[in-house]
Parts: structure tokens; C-alpha cells; sequence
């Protein structure tokens, strides 16, 4: 049944590294 569900530290993990990402970018990129 682990195949089904997913993982929540999984999705946690891809919600952390986009917003890492979305941070890093306007934080290098203050074109706003």
C-alpha cells in the first residue's frame, strides 16, 4: 500500500524546493 500512497515528506520536500527556488529568483531578480 506504500505504492499508493505518497509519501508526505515527499511532497513536503517539492513544496520546500520550489519555494526555494521561487525565493531565490526574486531575490536575484528584483524586477518587480
Amino acid at each position: 500500500m506504500r505504492e499508493v500512497e505518497k509519501p508526505v515528506w515527499l511532497v513536503i520536500a517539492g513544496i520546500v524546493t520550489v519555494v526555494s527556488l521561487a525565493a531565490a529568483v526574486i531575490r536575484l531578480w528584483p524586477a518587480g
